[in-house]
């Protein structure tokens, strides 16, 4: 199951990428974005991130290690 995952957040991703421009026409810009990244692109910018950053969670899904990775986070062992 956890290819499926990893696949779906990969495909979502490079959508995200990819598609920048179509998807900033169906749900408009992002004022924070706007505001912060502006002179790196804003909106655009965000979008792109977005979607890389759901490439990385993609192969962190396949590779395994999404549940270590939140034990570790959230475990009060630390371990």
């Amino acid at each position: 199951m956890n290819y499926v995952y990893g696949i779906l957040c990969i495909l979502g991703g490079i959508w995200l990428i990819v598609g920048t421009q179509s998807i900033l026409r169906m749900f408009g810009s992002n004022e924070w974005a706007e505001e912060h990244l502006g002179m790196w692109g804003g909106s655009r910018t965000f979008t792109k991130w977005i979607g890389l950053g759901l490439i990385l969670l993609g192969f962190i899904f396949m590779g395994g290690w999404f549940g270590p990775i939140v034990r570790g986070i959230f475990s009060s062992t630390g371990q």
